[in-house]
């Protein structure tokens, strides 16, 4: 007896449109960023051309990146001594930072003692402390490091440390109840909640960093990005000194998404 052929299940194609547009909108936060690059380099090198704009004045995109590449083996090796002297400020601020804000959440007295100094020297102008640097520490590599850990310090102990203050009442009251220990509290409560309060003064940080980093190389240094930027304002060489200000900025942009990043692994370790 013949049976009937069955046809196999066949199941529909997925809707190419959705996809696509789900594709697209998890690429949205680079290629938006990539469109407006693209729309003003394209504007710039259109306004240099159409007004006649003196390269010493501000020259072309074009011009900046032939700048770049005939000078990349120079700017390289001053690239990799701005960018170290860079991540080594930043750790000392963080690590000073955090340090203290600890102190003063653990710390009643320490905080009403510390707290409001650090927030009065909070809206010094820094910048103008950099000569007392240079007379205090000297012209070495050792002021420039100094003075953009300095210049970190503030906002990453700020933030830090009203992070670790503003905990939850309720579960403050819960740890009570329980008798737990101060250092149990701040493990359990205070630092988790804390976490969003630190990397905010860490991206705050890093930015600082770079200022203090470089306003340190104008006075002081010999080398660097800083240097180089000094020395093409000095000769005249916007090309040059842009194309060393655009590595300036390269390295403050990473050291942001640097952050950027451990903030989401530290945020999926604690699950939080």
């Amino acid at each position: 007896m013949n049976h009937p052929a069955v046809s196999p299940l066949v199941l529909p194609a997925p809707a190419r449109g959705p996809l696509l547009a789900r594709r697209l909108a998890r690429l949205r936060p680079v290629l938006l960023p990539l469109a407006a690059g693209v729309l003003l380099w394209l504007a710039w090198t259109a306004a240099v051309g159409r007004f006649g704009v003196s390269p010493v004045i501000l020259p072309a995109p074009g011009a900046i990146a032939g700048a770049f590449h005939t000078s990349f083996p120079l700017l390289m090796e001053h690239l990799r001594q701005t960018a170290g002297e860079a991540l080594v400020g930043l750790a000392l601020s963080t690590a000073c930072g955090l340090l203290i804000a600890v102190a003063i959440s653990l710390s009643e007295a320490i905080y009403r003692a510390v707290y409001p100094v650090l927030i009065a020297i909070q809206v010094i102008p820094k910048v103008a402390l950099a000569p007392l640097f240079v007379i205090w520490i000297g012209v070495g590599i050792e002021t420039r490091m100094a003075f953009a850990a300095f210049l970190a310090f503030f906002p990453i102990v700020v933030s830090a440390a009203t992070g670790f203050v503003r905990a939850d009442e309720n579960l403050l009251r819960l740890c009570r109840a329980y008798s737990a220990s101060r250092w149990q509290v701040f493990v359990s409560v205070r630092l988790p909640g804390a976490v969003p309060h630190i990397f905010s003064g860490l991206k705050v940080g890093a930015t600082m960093t770079m200022i203090g980093l470089i306003v340190g190389e104008f006075v002081t240094a010999q080398s660097g990005l800083g240097y180089l930027t000094m020395f093409g304002a000095a000769t005249l060489e916007t090309a040059f000194m842009m194309a060393a200000i655009s590595l300036i900025c390269a390295i403050g942009a990473t050291l942001y998404l640097v952050m950027t990043l451990c903030e989401k692994l530290v945020r999926r370790l604690m699950g939080i």
